[in-house]
């Protein structure tokens, strides 16, 4: 991961980070209790759950995970995926 804008250069208001993973990489199921997430799929082929919502994405799609919410993704394409991650409030 690396970080494009951390959460003191914005003040505590959002924080970013870009992610590339490799073919069958991603988190196991998890939540985060104090802040909301959006993540942009840059690259790739991702399979993701948000709650009880199951899909299959690719670059150009947008998700909002709202605080408290269980989520998890994982790279099932054949190259490395990146996707843009910021949360709201900053923290992450």
């Amino acid at each position: 991961m690396r970080i494009v804008l951390t959460s003191e250069e914005a003040n505590g208001a959002f924080a970013a980070i870009v992610a590339t993973l490799k073919p069958g990489e991603g988190p196991p199921p998890h939540f985060h209790r104090d802040r909301d997430g959006y993540v942009y799929v840059v690259e790739g082929t991702w399979d993701v759950q948000v709650g009880e919502i199951k899909s299959r994405v690719r670059s150009g799609t947008l998700m909002f995970i709202p605080a408290n919410t269980v989520h998890t993704f994982k790279n099932v394409g054949k190259k490395p995926g990146k996707m843009l991650d910021w949360s709201l409030p900053g923290g992450q």
